[in-house]
């Protein structure tokens, strides 16, 4: 038994679901103060995995990833997860640009979150349809990806120098907007 498990993936803890539907982008429908990531060239399983559990406790309506340069759904980042995975609609972007394009023209507004900007994310009315742009632990944001946003937000933080790290600035950026759309 385990060595069929372990066909499927190493990380299994003797538990293995094959599930009958996955999200369909089609089937999307957002709602009025919807919030979506859009996570470009995030590497680290670990870091994933905890942006999509906080994505899901956030009430995130769906998540975009990279294909290029990223890590993916791998049973790593299905279990730093720990569900999120089965509650957040996740979608594999060959071509992130297009995502962005897409997702203004359905009343999003974009930003980008990057330690240098000047315009702090609790200084922003977040109170609107609105997708978070985030880059990878060494890589960062593209900047053709950086350049379609409406603005860009910083967290503040006491060293410039330095940055927090990508799973750790999603959940202060989603505490915000959650706490900014009146949800408890």
């Amino acid at each position: 038994f385990n060595r069929l498990l372990n066909q499927k993936g190493e990380i299994h803890q003797g538990v293995c679901i094959e599930l009958k539907h996955f999200f369909s982008y089609e089937e999307l429908s957002f709602s009025k103060l919807a919030t979506v990531l859009i996570l470009d060239r995030i590497q680290d399983p670990r870091n994933l995995g905890a942006i999509i559990r906080t994505a899901w406790l956030m009430n995130v309506e769906s998540v975009f990833i990279s294909s290029r340069n990223s890590v993916g759904l791998t049973p790593s980042v299905t279990k730093a997860a720990c569900g999120g995975v089965e509650h957040v609609p996740i979608f594999i972007k060959n071509n992130l640009r297009k995502c962005l394009e897409e997702l203004k023209r359905k009343n999003f507004w974009i930003y980008a979150l990057d330690s240098q900007s000047r315009r702090a994310v609790w200084d922003e009315n977040l109170q609107k349809r609105k997708a978070f742009l985030l880059g990878g632990e060494d890589l960062g944001i593209r900047r053709n990806l950086k350049n379609v946003c409406d603005e860009t937000l910083s967290i503040p933080q006491k060293d410039k120098s330095a940055n927090y790290n990508v799973s750790v600035a999603v959940a202060v950026v989603l505490s915000e907007a959650f706490r900014q759309n009146g949800q408890k």
